[in-house]
């Protein structure tokens, strides 16, 4: 899992990893490169199955916030991948 995160940290822009626990982590990404992040998941780092994916509006921030769960049979981990969508501007590409 160190190689993965490391592996992010040095090739997108993504900010706040966190560790909750030996099989799940956190990280959030830039709007623009949630589509890289996703597909070098699943591509490369075997995080083949969305379990789920979370809106959040967050009102007094003007902001949604999309938490696109992710899950690893390999690695038996599952990765929280969050990216903020202004109120405004409320389109995302679909990965679908």
């Amino acid at each position: 899992m160190k190689d993965i995160l490391t592996n992010l940290e040095q090739n997108f822009a993504v900010s706040n990893i966190e560790k909750k626990r030996d099989d799940l982590y956190f990280i959030n990404v830039e709007k623009k490169q949630i589509i890289s992040v996703l597909t070098y998941l699943k591509d490369y780092a075997e995080f083949t199955h969305l379990a789920f994916l979370q809106a959040v509006d967050r009102i007094e921030e003007n902001q949604f916030q999309l938490t696109y769960m992710l899950y690893s049979f390999q690695h038996k981990t599952n990765f929280a991948v969050r990216v903020l969508v202004k109120r405004d501007k409320a389109k995302m590409i679909s990965i679908l």
